[in-house]
């Protein structure tokens, strides 16, 4: 089939956490969400009539069990006095919808091509943001007020009560700062497990230079989100990267003190350090004591919230969709649903469908393990490609655990990369014109 709608909707994708279209809720439309809807309407019928078994049998081993597990709790909405059978078919089309766009963009037929596009205007968007991101910062710090940006500022204008009111986060054009970390985060992975060691094979200077200077802008920008979230993901990738490394531990401890001296800097007018005001959010948890606004132990609240509608509904769960509506009666700490993707499993399809997605995302971790194994001693290109999707899917499998991510079709781009990445099977990355050993 043709690869121009793939690709368009490939091209679209570092746009979408940008809500550029508010109709009725803030995250009821972005661009990269409308595009995804006319791809599928155009390309659905060929997709069933070319139906690709390379490709579709390792979709399916991620999805499918997915996919059962949501339709499985139907049963469970009979049992139960509120159950609100409308919002539990909503609820799956909505899901349906994800997995369909995730499967059109499968379909580009140039996989090298296409990741490489996506790469390249994720990396010029991303330094764009984090730009703005950083001025708009410096203009509330000396002035009190932003840059004034029109969209995605509805949270931003809410202050927040929490232990680092006195310093304020960056969230540039995003909704709020978590969502501005995460589109940040899948950046700097991108740069630091391909692009960047791409460029060292092809010793270009400048393109080195360039990536490195973007790393160096995007972690700051990352830094200024506050985003305890972020910061214990980033947390994650460094370590996962340090262990694929030689001399690991002499690494990991020359991080570590480097991060500690960082968080021991004075900021002016007495702002905290940001690392160490960070540290500072996790207070809630660990003494026990809930601090009102804070993300952290909302966070924590939330998840509490979603094993008691759990363990209430005998393990069976509440029927997918359902918990929204219940949240609130369950526990009085968090907020009006479930951030975590987890947590919406556990507490709305019980043990069969957090088994099924836990189960899947495991068996693609081995896959691309395996992969990686494979090609590493006979084809750099592709094995760093295949281990920048095992980064992706690290951090976005941890990141689930704080955002319900898969609300946005193509918000969660690890899932499509790394299937990108097992269903090509090395034929297209082995025979495209890159140096086959480092």
């Amino acid at each position: 089939m043709s690869n121009y709608f793939p690709g368009l909707m490939v091209g679209s994708v570092p746009f979408a956490g940008w809500s550029l279209f508010n109709v009725g809720d803030t995250f009821s439309f972005t661009a990269s969400y409308v595009i995804g809807f006319i791809v599928l309407i155009i390309n659905l019928p060929l997709l069933i009539i070319k139906f690709n078994y390379k490709i579709d049998r390792h979709f399916f081993t991620f999805y499918g069990p997915l996919i059962a597990g949501c339709i499985i709790s139907f049963v469970s909405l009979f049992f139960w006095d509120y159950a609100n059978f409308l919002q539990y078919f909503l609820s799956f089309i909505h899901l349906c919808f994800f997995v369909l766009v995730t499967y059109c963009l499968l379909q580009v037929s140039n996989i090298d091509k296409a990741l490489n596009f996506y790469a390249a205007i994720y990396t010029f968007i991303g330094v764009l943001v984090a730009i703005i991101g950083l001025v708009d910062l410096v203009f509330v710090l000396n002035t009190g007020s932003g840059l004034g940006i029109e969209f995605n500022t509805i949270a931003r204008t809410i202050p927040s009560d929490t232990t680092i009111g006195s310093l304020p986060r960056a969230s540039s054009i995003f909704f709020e700062p978590g969502w501005f970390a995460h589109y940040l985060l899948i950046n700097i992975i991108l740069i630091m497990a391909w692009l960047l060691p791409r460029a060292n094979m092809a010793g270009n200077k400048l393109k080195i230079l360039s990536l490195q200077l973007s790393l160096i802008l995007m972690l700051m920008a990352l830094i200024a989100t506050l985003s305890a979230s972020a910061y214990l993901v980033l947390g994650m990738i460094i370590l996962f990267f340090i262990l694929n490394r030689p001399k690991p531990i002499r690494t990991l401890i020359f991080i570590m003190f480097i991060f500690f001296l960082l968080s021991l800097i004075p900021f002016p007018n007495d702002l905290p350090n940001p690392l160490a005001a960070t540290a500072e959010r996790f207070s809630g948890l660990l003494t026990g004591n809930h601090v009102a606004g804070e993300s952290v132990d909302a966070r924590s609240g939330e998840l509490a919230a979603a094993y008691k509608i759990f363990s209430d509904t005998m393990f069976l769960g509440s029927g997918y969709g359902q918990s929204t509506y219940y949240i609130s009666s369950a526990t009085d700490v968090g907020t009006g649903g479930i951030s975590s993707f987890y947590g919406i499993l556990m507490a709305e399809t019980g043990l069969i469908g957090l088994f099924a997605f836990v189960g899947s995302i495991f068996l693609l971790n081995y896959k691309l393990w395996r992969q990686h194994k494979i090609v590493m001693k006979n084809c750099q290109y592709r094995a760093q490609i295949i281990f920048c999707a095992q980064c992706m899917i690290l951090a976005e499998t941890i990141f689930l655990n704080f955002f319900s991510a898969m609300a946005s079709a193509t918000y969660v781009t690890s899932f499509w990369f790394a299937l990108l990445v097992v269903g090509d099977r090395g034929g297209i990355f082995v025979n495209s014109n890159h140096p086959k050993k480092g």
